[in-house]
């Protein structure tokens, strides 16, 4: 596990993996073009990259977040609030109470080994080495781009033959 900070030469193999998680519709973001710099340049710290010897298995991003609210009466702009919230709060200089994680994306070269689970623990690991007691995350179904027309309220409710969730 190494951080942008510590390894910001792996940062451009790190993006890669970033951009090829993501339907191409996701990565033409107009909130995310205009914060993506000061978000790279000034919380390096917060991102990391979970490593198999020198190859890149996962990246976690996160940021460090004031949350004054009940975790239930947060906005609902999900990790587009988060993101721009915690870069605005940033540059005000409010002092954070939580991490907000951003995004998990695991190398496709990797994927079903548990490493979204272990980057969702490293991310409360790292929360914890900050002083933070509170780890939030906005997630977002993973395969909804392959069912366009459905409703997320029905994806939601998809499942597979066993009875599981189907993300």
């Amino acid at each position: 596990m190494v951080s942008w900070a510590e390894r910001f030469d792996l940062y451009e193999e790190s993006d890669r993996i970033l951009c090829a998680g993501w339907p191409e519709f996701l990565l033409h973001n107009t909130l995310v073009a205009r914060l993506w710099e000061r978000f790279v340049e000034g919380f390096r710290e917060y991102q990391l990259m979970v490593m198999d010897g020198e190859e890149i298995a996962a990246v976690i991003n996160s940021l460090p977040l004031r949350v004054d609210v009940p975790w239930d009466e947060l906005p609902a702009g999900g990790w587009e609030w988060g993101f721009a919230t915690a870069l605005e709060q940033a540059g005000r200089g409010t002092p954070p109470n939580c991490l907000f994680g951003v995004q998990v994306v695991v190398n496709r070269a990797y994927r079903g080994r548990g490493l979204a689970a272990r980057a969702v623990r490293e991310m409360a690991a790292l929360a914890a080495r900050q002083g933070f007691s509170d780890l939030v995350i906005a997630l977002r179904p993973s395969l909804k781009d392959r069912h366009p027309h459905e409703s997320m309220a029905d994806y939601l409710a998809r499942e597979t033959e066993q009875g599981e969730s189907y993300e």
